[in-house]
């Protein structure tokens, strides 16, 4: 079951983005509540701590996603907290429920309201004329591009990659009536000098400081670093605060395939994402603001320290 979900989320995660995956989970999690018929309190509270557990286990882990459900489960708990407090007896599962979709109610308001700050925050880095280059096929970068461009006119240079996500990204800024061209990730080489940002966007930043982003990210930002600034998009709510291990932000494939025209059999291997150390990064705009690379990592070991109970409770 885990196994298959993992594969789910990845699958969604790489077609719509994190934030709008996120938030689709969160949806299907309203309309299984609304059908999930007992009344028996102590089931509801069992089943919704399995979904968790399969949840903040998945391969890749989501960090925005285990956020969320972890102040969804926090609020379970001082749902039932307050009703064996006061009536000394468990929390109604219509109660239950009722905690839940005020929840996420909530939740998809803050990362909306988030959304807009990253807009704006990011707005004001982009100057008339820019050209940018784009890797990631991320929603949050996206969004920015097709608010900024309401006031100022810059085109953009896709840098080709996963089919899928080129062709995504191809249809947005299309849609948009963003200007660009399209360039293969190898050879990014020849149009250096015509790029004068990069914008990378990202699923979350671990505990090695490490940004999990699409595979091919780490030679992107490579090939750049020095040559044009680069800048991390993320909301602070997709950092990951708990010690993660090198599996949990990267699924790896291995499949045993044949040579085209001869009898040659070879493994291929391939990787869910990249990850880019964050000192790789010029800038990094969220909805708190621009931070430098620096920055945000003191914000990010601050907050793993305030989160020592939290990892407690719920891992």
């Amino acid at each position: 079951m885990r196994e298959r979900l993992s594969q789910l989320i990845l699958e969604m995660e790489s077609q719509l983005g994190t934030r709008d995956m996120v938030e689709m989970i969160l949806d299907a999690l309203l309309d299984t509540i609304e059908d999930f018929n007992t009344k028996d309190d102590k089931k509801f509270c069992n089943q919704f701590d399995d979904a968790v557990k399969d949840i903040k286990n998945t391969r890749p882990r989501i960090g925005l996603l285990i956020e969320d459900f972890h102040d969804i489960w926090n609020e379970i708990q001082k749902e039932e907290h307050c009703k064996k407090h006061e009536k000394n007896a468990c929390a109604k599962c219509e109660d239950l429920k009722k905690a839940i979709k005020r929840k996420v109610k909530e939740l998809k308001k803050k990362n909306r309201e988030d959304m807009k700050l990253i807009n704006k925050n990011t707005e004001k880095e982009i100057k008339k004329g820019d050209t940018i280059l784009l890797h990631t096929h991320s929603h949050t970068v996206i969004d920015t591009l097709k608010a900024a461009r309401r006031k100022k006119r810059f085109s953009c240079i896709v840098a080709e990659q996963q089919y899928e996500k080129t062709m995504a990204l191809i249809r947005e800024l299309h849609k948009s009536k963003i200007p660009f061209k399209v360039v293969p990730e190898h050879m990014l080489s020849h149009i250096e000098k015509e790029v004068d940002k990069v914008f990378i966007g990202a699923v979350t930043l671990n505990s090695f400081h490490s940004v999990v982003s699409t595979p091919g990210t780490m030679a992107v930002v490579s090939e750049f670093k020095g040559k044009a600034p680069i800048y991390l998009l993320m909301g602070t709510r997709k950092c990951s605060f708990w010690k993660a291990k090198e599996h949990h932000h990267s699924r790896k494939e291995q499949e045993l395939k044949t040579h085209c025209d001869r009898p040659i059999k070879y493994n291929r291997i391939k990787f869910s994402h990249d990850r880019v150390p964050l000192e790789m990064f010029d800038s990094v705009i969220t909805e708190k603001g621009k931070m430098t690379a620096s920055q945000m990592l003191d914000f990010y070991k601050k907050e793993h320290r305030k989160r020592s109970k939290w990892r407690k409770a719920f891992f």
